[in-house]
């Protein structure tokens, strides 16, 4: 049994009023959307700025403990020769009396 397949609507011609009033519609379409998202763009800016202008606000003492922080001197090395820094590592001091020698 053959199956016949039949369009329900004719078939549309291409003329030139038909693609005039395509790129009508779609101009008009076109420019309220490229509006809407610079819109949207322009309110997420305004957004991240006073975000990260809240965020620098309230992280405003930490920065100034930071930077008035001063590293602790290592006694260790004080003793030894008064010179030097430790990077990383351990330091493990022997003090030895003139009767274990």
């Amino acid at each position: 049994m053959p199956i016949k397949f039949r369009l329900a609507a004719p078939p549309q011609s291409s003329s030139p009023w038909r693609k005039l009033l395509a790129g009508v519609i779609a101009l008009a379409l076109f420019v309220p959307l490229l509006m809407f998202s610079a819109a949207v763009l322009i309110i997420l800016l305004v957004i991240s700025i006073i975000a990260g202008g809240i965020f620098w606000w309230k992280t405003r003492q930490i920065r100034q403990q930071m930077r008035s922080f001063t590293p602790p001197t290592s006694t260790v090395m004080e003793e030894v020769d008064g010179t030097g820094e430790i990077i990383e590592g351990e330091v493990i001091r022997v003090v030895r009396t003139r009767d274990e020698q």
